[in-house]
């Protein structure tokens, strides 16, 4: 199975020390100097389908990810435990005062360790801002403040610092989302979310703006009770003749954002106007249902966009395993086209069937285990097939691994336009076709004509012969 097949650094490592020692030139190298810390596999992976997230993750360790998900979890609970028994103290020092320096110099250590591995100006932008190291850096930065105004300030003042400080300390639980990856259900809810919010803006500016409308029409169209000084400026159950819910224009506002969220209805409107319940109903319609189906729809769209990259992370993921199985079945056992041009013709044939033989077994693995989904039927030979870019018969790493993301990776779009290209690679290689048969056809034209001459040259050839004979016997016979 693919699983069997996985492999970690070590283990391309130990693969490497497997090959003969003694044949260094003949070694096709899995660790790139180019690539760093990653192998082949990474390097076409990152040159066809690049993955800028997922290669931030490799520069972290494992155990420093878990540790750190686990401060980060412990400092949302704790924060939870000061908001409800604030004054705990252990001696002489307040919890709270404790746990936020702990926390604090942890997450200021995690700063400082990264800008160490990263550089300090690839930690805040590289090639792009990084939001979450921004997010990070500035929590840290509060940390620290808090930490030492409530060290050098005066009681006095401190105490105004500080409670503006604890509420912002609140901003730690952001951290939270950065455990997402962890929980697939809860990222594509919180990205639906979070990715609607920028259409969420502008449909609240566009309901801001329908409500200021109508409000306007309302104010200068329901009848007023003036007379009244109670009800001036205030909204209550209007009576039959008028009504102060459109008073002015913030009033008529506030009403009708009441009536969005249905906590007033046409009982704002006069008895004596029924006509206004006209564009009332086109109000709600417009806001209450209209907006609202926007907004619903836009969250939809935004959590099925979250889920279609997930999806793509752990296609990706799927990818990566099944060209570590190429390293594993063909780098390492000296079957590489490199590897394969430095042996004599006699060893090269012995080593190109085992080759092909390997990569029908791993061809046959993929499908058995339904890493990819392949129609039912599917033959090993029917894959390689799909793989051979070039249709000489003979599929390489780049060639495996760019097929299978091509199958794993494509969207429909990019599926489409695959078609259209292999329709113009097809069309063009038959025109090609058409070209060198009528080349073909007036090449045998051309030696038709001279055929065709040649044969009436040797048919006069043959007459002048028949006539030398008659000659030659009439000779003879005058002769006798």
């Amino acid at each position: 199975s693919i699983e069997a097949h996985h492999c970690t650094d070590t283990d391309v490592h130990r693969l490497l020390c497997r090959m003969d020692t003694n044949s260094e030139s003949s070694r096709e190298k899995l660790l790139p100097s180019s690539t760093g810390s990653f192998g082949k596999t990474e390097e076409l992976l990152d040159t066809h389908f690049p993955d800028e997230e997922e290669k931030k993750k490799h520069s972290d360790s494992n155990k420093c990810e878990t540790f750190m998900s686990i401060v980060i979890v412990s400092n949302a609970l704790m924060l939870g435990v000061m908001s409800q028994w604030p004054d705990v103290e252990l001696g002489v020092v307040k919890l709270d005062f404790i746990q936020n320096m702990i926390f604090t110099l942890i997450y200021t250590a995690e700063v400082l360790i990264k800008w160490k591995q990263q550089g300090v100006r690839d930690y805040f932008c590289d090639e792009q801002v990084q939001r979450w190291n921004l997010i990070d850096f500035s929590l840290t930065v509060s940390g620290m403040l808090e930490l030492a105004s409530s060290h050098i300030l005066p009681s006095s003042i401190s105490h105004h610092v500080l409670e503006p400080m604890r509420v912002i300390r609140l901003a730690r639980l952001v951290r939270i989302l950065q455990l997402l990856d962890h929980v697939p259900s809860l990222t594509i809810t919180i990205g639906g979310v979070w990715g609607s919010l920028g259409p969420l803006v502008w449909i609240v500016i566009a309901l801001l703006f329908t409500t200021y409308v109508f409000a306007i029409f309302f104010t200068l169209t329901v009848n007023h009770c003036e007379d009244d000084p109670e009800l001036v400026k205030t909204c209550q159950v209007p009576v039959v003749d008028c009504s102060n819910c459109y008073f002015d224009l913030l009033t008529a506002m506030k009403t009708l954002t009441d009536v969005v969220v249905l906590i007033m209805w046409t009982d704002t409107i006069p008895k004596s106007q029924p006509y206004l319940l006209v564009p009332f109903y086109m109000f709600v319609l417009i806001s209450a249902f209209g907006m609202v189906n926007i907004l619903v729809g836009v969250m939809v769209d935004a959590t099925a966009d979250t889920k279609l990259k997930l999806e793509w992370t752990t296609k990706r993921k799927c990818l990566n395993e099944l060209g570590e199985m190429w390293e594993a079945e063909i780098h390492s056992r000296g079957l590489s086209r490199e590897a394969l041009a430095l042996l004599s013709e006699e060893e090269r044939t012995v080593k190109q069937t085992e080759r092909r033989a390997a990569v029908k077994g791993i061809v046959s693995d993929i499908i058995e285990s339904g890493k990819v989904s392949f129609p039912p039927g599917t033959v090993p030979d029917e894959v390689r097939l799909l793989l051979d870019r070039n249709g000489d018969g003979r599929v390489s790493h780049e060639d495996f691994t760019l097929g299978f993301g091509r199958i794993l990776l494509a969207d429909p779009f990019q599926q489409s336009i695959m078609s259209f290209i292999n329709q113009a690679m097809i069309r063009r290689q038959v025109n090609e076709i058409h070209e060198k048969w009528e080349d073909l056809v007036k090449h045998v034209n051309d030696n038709t004509d001279k055929y065709h001459s040649l044969g009436t040259t040797l048919e006069e050839m043959n007459q002048r012969l028949e006539k030398l004979q008659q000659t030659v016997q009439e000779i003879k016979s005058k002769g006798k």
